[in-house]
């Protein structure tokens, strides 16, 4: 297998993979990993309340399509990415949106 430590048990090497792996004594190759590709959110307007905290656009909307970080998340984890508000089949239209610092 590999080398002995001092006191003669066996040590492997980091590479070596013991005998009956399912990897036959090779390695995995490591994964290559890439970011989810979403829309930025400098632009969101933040609501937050200790571990709950909401994103949406500047006129309050959380597109149902689309790739875009908007939604209610809880602890790191997003529970809703999308909805949509229309009162008899048309959307609302903003009267005034303003967000002042706390």
């Amino acid at each position: 297998m590999g080398n002995q430590s001092a006191d003669g048990a066996a040590v492997r090497k980091g590479s070596e993979r013991p005998k009956g792996s399912p990897l036959g004594g090779k390695q995995r190759p490591a994964k290559k990993s890439r970011s989810a590709p979403v829309r930025s959110i400098a632009g969101a307007l933040v609501i937050k309340d200790q571990h709950v905290f909401f994103l949406c656009e500047r006129d309050g909307r959380v597109p149902l399509k689309g790739k875009h970080g908007n939604g209610l998340y809880y602890h790191d984890c997003r529970f809703l990415n999308g909805y949509e508000l229309k009162l008899a089949g048309t959307e609302l239209s903003p009267l005034m949106a303003t967000a002042g610092s706390a």
